[in-house]
């Protein structure tokens, strides 16, 4: 089974534990994994990539960091957090 990456390039460590425990927040019955600054989602039918990306966005106007930091598509069911400049 695929799964979605969400590598955390541009973000802290803290700020990559909140945005964990954000996702296993919203999505309680999927089996969520982290690894240092990568998430591993499983591709299932309860989870879109479209609504996750909206979540990302979310949690990065949420800790203030919208002007310096975009959430980009890594391929195909990878979303990289990066740091602009």
């Amino acid at each position: 089974m695929s799964e979605i990456t969400i590598e955390g390039k541009g973000i802290k460590r803290s700020q990559v534990s909140k945005l964990f425990d954000l996702l296993k927040e919203k999505f309680p019955d999927v089996d969520i994994t982290r690894d240092g600054k990568i998430i591993k989602i499983p591709r299932s039918g309860k989870i879109s990539k479209t609504k996750l990306k909206v979540y990302l966005k979310k949690f990065i106007h949420h800790e203030g960091e919208r002007d310096i930091v975009k959430v980009l598509s890594g391929g195909h069911d990878v979303f990289i957090i990066h740091r602009k400049g």
